[in-house]
């Protein structure tokens, strides 16, 4: 009976939901958060209830995905949290999927099991209506009083940033609010349109460099403009009377970055045309410009005030505070473009409003080398066999994964991203086509764990210093 109940209870609110939905405006800091029926299945005694019935606490709604590694690596912090601040928070996991994918998640990953936060599943109204968002995890802060303090990233739930919020203090967490409008979506990843010109001018101002030589007719009139009209790469003189346009901007707020690679814009023809990086940090801009196809380390020089990414060892949400500053967008558009030409450009464009140069040199580094164990076999030979994992490397808690060599590589580079970390250096020579099975955990490649697995395979990692080739980033004699 009480389950009949409970369905029922459930689609009122739902009609309830369904009429108000005209109602339901996107919500920004300061705000009130109106009430709204939540679906709380797991870790409440209420499995359908209000947001109402967290008035008088803090609320820290956390969006999250079942797809979202980084963002269950955060429920542990979450937790924590929760546990220092009892009576004045509650923390909130809200997902849009349904309670029957969040079971077989949890089942899949027991340790979930000891994650105690009450868990909203089945979301719409949250997720699409008051608070859209882009990507998780995603945060959006409420005070005692049902009034919006933040919208932010995870990596801003910080002891310090929370007791604030708890106290009615000034926040100074970094507020981000996701553009949703599929419009200039579509401008920004699709058209060749300047950015400058992207939905009717609105980022016209943000733009902070601009180069250009005869033959481009494009023109902006950004303020505090830093403006060349002069081509920068007269010493290739293959391409050098090539007309071509180049502009820099602050980052677009609200706007996710797009995959490394940047975008390629199309031209009348299907041609690409050119070449866009939206919000990227600085260091991945010198890393498209210089090493494009990620071979190499590459070293900054502290003056040239260019922070590189921290190690993984430190947490993803050290990563995402580092990610979310000195962000920058950088597109090119030339005539008869190729990705070599448009890259020549990027470096002397960065080179020259920065202020940097850089060089190729042999350095003594810490490498972490992959490589076949000798015992094994003959090190020449490309096709191995899966000979089984150790059972003591299999729990409940384990995700499998199924990744060539070189895909573990790009792995371990990822993990071992920081500018002190070591060189990864793959000298197994074994083909595409081999498919390694690799399981981790909810943190990423653990590396006990890894060389356990890797040791069936014949396989093994071992740190040793290595003389290398690195690319360093120092500052101009000349400066900006």
């Amino acid at each position: 009976m009480q389950k009949y109940i409970a369905i029922l209870f459930y689609l009122l609110c739902y009609s309830f939901g369904l009429h108000a939905q005209d109602n339901y405006k996107r919500l920004y800091t300061g705000d009130s958060v109106p009430d709204l029926s939540l679906s709380i299945p797991y870790n409440y005694p209420a499995s359908i209830t209000w947001l109402s019935e967290f008035r008088g606490k803090c609320i820290i709604l956390d969006f999250w995905s079942i797809y979202c590694s980084s963002c269950i690596a955060g429920f542990a912090g979450l937790q924590a949290l929760q546990q220092q601040f009892p009576d004045d928070l509650q923390v909130l996991l809200v997902t849009p999927n349904s309670n029957e994918q969040v079971e077989v998640f949890r089942k899949r990953f027991p340790f979930l099991k000891k994650i105690k936060l009450p868990i909203v599943t089945d979301d719409i109204w949250l997720s699409n209506f008051l608070f859209p968002h882009a990507t998780v995890p995603y945060q959006v802060w409420i005070d005692r009083n049902g009034r919006v303090r933040a919208t932010t990233s995870a990596s801003s739930a910080t002891v310090t940033a929370v007791r604030d919020l708890i106290q009615d203090k000034p926040l100074s967490v970094a507020t981000r609010e996701d553009r949703m409008d599929t419009a200039v979506y579509r401008e920004l990843r699709y058209s060749a349109s300047p950015l400058f010109k992207v939905d009717n001018g609105s980022f016209n101002s943000l733009v902070i460099y601009f180069s250009t030589i005869p033959g481009a007719t494009v023109k902006t009139t950004a303020p505090n403009l830093r403006q060349l009209k002069r081509p920068f790469y007269n010493a290739v003189p293959e391409f050098s009377d090539t007309p071509y346009y180049s502009v820099l901007l602050n980052a677009l707020p609200g706007i996710k970055p797009v995959p490394f690679s940047g975008i390629l814009l199309p031209g009348t023809n299907q041609e690409a045309v050119g070449i866009r990086y939206l919000n990227k940090p600085l260091y991945y801009l010198l890393q498209a410009a210089y090493d494009p196809g990620g071979d190499m380390k590459l070293l900054v020089d502290k003056e040239t005030g260019i922070e590189g990414p921290p190690a993984y060892s430190l947490g993803t949400m050290v990563f995402s505070n580092w990610y979310s500053r000195d962000r920058y967008c950088y597109e090119i558009k030339m005539a008869g473009f190729t990705e070599e030409k448009a890259l020549v450009i990027l470096q002397q464009d960065i080179e020259h409003f920065f202020g940097i140069h850089f060089s190729r040199e042999k350095r003594l580094m810490s490498c972490l080398v992959l490589s076949r164990i000798s015992r094994r076999g003959n090190n020449n030979v490309t096709a191995f066999a899966d000979t089984g994992l150790h059972s003591e490397a299999i729990t409940g808690d384990l995700l499998l994964q199924k990744m060539s060599v070189t895909e573990l590589v790009q792995a371990l580079k990822n993990y071992y991203r920081g500018m002190n970390d070591p060189v990864i250096i793959n000298e197994t020579g074994i083909a595409e086509n081999n498919i390694l099975n690799i399981y981790t955990d909810a943190g990423g490649l653990q590396l006990p764990l890894l060389k356990k697995q890797l040791a069936c395979y014949g396989l093994e990692l071992h740190f040793e210093d290595r003389e290398v080739d690195v690319l360093v980033i120092s500052p101009s004699v000349a400066g900006k």
